[in-house]
């Protein structure tokens, strides 16, 4: 038998694995040190949460890049017994550090948070409300009667009537935020007295962003957008939140948008801060990257919808005679948006969307090499490439005398988008080139670390000054000093204040959800990466208003079109019934 603990080091000194696998492993030993396999077993589900899943199969396991090579010299029947057999493994009853169910390994908090989020979901879609003839004729005069086929704008806002569980899934332009307001018109109308709405979205750029888009001055019923963790009353760093199972959010209805971004957790700190007699309406695009942390949760609940729609809900609504068929009731709780308001039909940008979704990397080539789609550039990952997108994305925009409104309009026209955070094509290098070419441009000294004009990213949230990971933010020089004005922010802040932030004339493609641009360049990478994955690609592109530019090789980009990032769970199982 292999002496473990000394293979953990060497795995350690040569950096395959991280401190922290090293050490859950050296935990488990200690908490069974029998059988080596219950161990290996541990650290590859530990190791695959650190990379986004809920949980791992025997046979991911088996095939770890690193644990895998003494796994593989043990026949499977030999693991699955001894893992079921380990005082490590249990099935959920009682506390153990990791539960097997079925073929699937969990760490033992995230096999409850899954069964827990799966249970809320099937319960809270069973619910079915009536409506009422007025409401929805009310709802029908929302609508511009002239659109031929079905609208499914239309069914989100009926569906958010009957259902108190509602989740709504589309692509850019397919008018999420514009069903946002006609739900919160149509649950006003329905209810007149005292019905109290609550909108939230995960990062402070996409709450701003919803603030700027909805029209609520009429609505004293309805709170401004806030992020999920300032409605939950997030106690700072402690994962402590004010609203909770034992102590319920005030709301009849909580609106979140960019849904994709939530994972398991998250999801969790929702659903037990919300009432039993409340409505939860969740929009986002299910295509679109997964969350930082653990878990792919709007992927797997939409994973199997279709429009379809029971009996139940059909009998209550005109608009689906035509649409409904025999379905479950979780069903009859997700609508898709289909139809695009931003794009005009055949847009160079919608068609390269729906290539990558499909996985159809030679289509994606096609396209963004045709010369019918002058919206759609491509270009060869070079020293030379990057230097031109640094003085198009970054130095011909930037004007450090501009009005405030003004540079945040600069700066939201050209964006420059990153794949990965280190190497020649990452967010770090490119940034440094591109402070070193507007000061070289501007006359600004290279000593000077602070200048008029200076674009900022924050990378964590700062609770004392109330800002949020992800909000951007351009320098100001005052008689005091400089400072920074942040979108959607009344005071600037004195840059001495300022911690955990960095420049902004780049950013990676996960700090750009729930953001849009009217021109976005995409730099992946001059070798392929396992980062760069086809939800990546697509997440990017759909940032852009009015044109792409994808700067890889045709190789690069087609393994990212064909690589799809694929989140272990069992959510979809137990939710969907496979």
């Amino acid at each position: 038998m292999i002496d473990l603990l000394s293979q953990l080091k060497i795995w350690r000194k040569k950096e395959q694995i991280s401190i922290q696998e090293m050490e859950f492993a050296r935990f488990l030993h200690e908490f069974d040190a029998g059988d080596h396999i219950h161990v290996l077993i541990g650290a590859s589900c530990f190791s695959a949460h650190l990379n986004g899943h809920i949980c791992i199969d025997i046979d991911e396991a088996i095939n770890h890049p690193v644990y895998g090579s003494i796994l593989k010299s043990v026949d499977k029947d030999t693991i699955y017994n001894s893992v079921a057999g380990s005082k490590l493994v249990g099935d959920g009853s009682t506390l153990t550090p990791l539960v097997m169910d079925e073929n699937r390994v969990y760490l033992h908090k995230f096999w409850k948070f899954e069964q827990e989020l799966a249970d809320w979901l099937n319960l809270k879609s069973q619910k079915t409300n009536t409506i009422s003839n007025e409401t929805e004729k009310f709802v029908q005069s929302l609508f511009d009667h002239s659109e031929a086929g079905t609208d499914w704008q239309k069914i989100a806002v009926l569906i958010s009537i009957v259902k108190d569980l509602v989740i709504i899934s589309g692509g850019p332009g397919t008018g999420k935020t514009f069903t946002i307001q006609k739900i919160i018109d149509a649950l006003s109308f329905a209810n007149p007295d005292g019905y109290s709405i609550a909108l939230a979205a995960p990062t402070g750029k996409a709450a701003q962003r919803l603030t700027e888009s909805l029209i609520l001055e009429k609505y004293d019923h309805v709170e401004n957008p806030v992020t999920i963790h300032k409605l939950l009353g997030a106690k700072g760093e402690s994962g402590q939140f004010q609203y909770n199972e034992k102590n319920p959010l005030p709301f009849n209805a909580v609106i979140v948008d960019e849904a994709s971004m939530l994972d398991i957790t998250l999801w969790i700190r929702l659903i037990r801060a919300i009432p039993e007699e409340s409505k939860l309406v969740v929009l986002g695009d299910k295509n679109q990257l997964a969350s930082v942390e653990a878990g792919s949760i709007l992927g797997d609940i939409c994973l199997y919808a279709e429009n379809h729609f029971s009996d139940e809900i059909g009998s209550q609504l005109q608009e689906l005679s035509s649409s409904v068929e025999s379905a479950s009731a979780f069903n009859d709780s997700i609508v898709l948006l289909k139809k695009n308001y931003r794009f005009s039909r055949g847009s160079g940008i919608q068609l390269l969307a729906e290539a990558i979704n499909r996985g159809d990397d030679n289509e994606v080539i096609n396209l963004l090499t045709s010369d019918e789609y002058p919206e759609l550039m491509m270009e060869e990952p070079t020293n030379e490439v990057v230097e031109s997108l640094i003085a198009k994305y970054v130095t011909k925009p930037f004007n450090s005398d501009q009005s405030k409104e003004d540079k945040f309009a600069a700066f939201n026209e050209f964006q420059l988008l990153c794949a990965l955070r280190k190497g020649p094509y990452g967010v770090n290098v490119i940034n440094s080139k591109a402070e070193k070419e507007i000061k070289r441009s501007h006359s600004i000294p290279n000593s000077q670390y602070w200048y008029g004009g200076r674009a900022i990213i924050m990378t964590k949230n700062s609770r004392s000054l109330k800002l949020k990971n992800g909000e951007t933010g351009i320098c100001i020089e005052t008689e005091e000093g400089p400072k920074i004005e942040f979108e959607g922010r009344e005071d600037p802040v004195q840059v001495s204040r300022l911690e955990h932030y960095e420049p902004a004339y780049a950013t990676t493609v996960h700090k750009s959800q729930g953001s849009e641009y009217d021109h976005v360049a995409i730099v992946l990478s001059n070798t392929s990466n396992r980062v760069l994955s086809r939800q990546l690609l697509y997440t990017s592109v759909t940032r852009a208003r009015k044109s792409v530019l994808v700067v890889g090789s045709t190789s690069v980009i087609s393994s990212t079109v064909q690589q799809s990032i694929v989140r272990r769970s069992g959510l979809r199982n137990r939710i969907w019934g496979e």
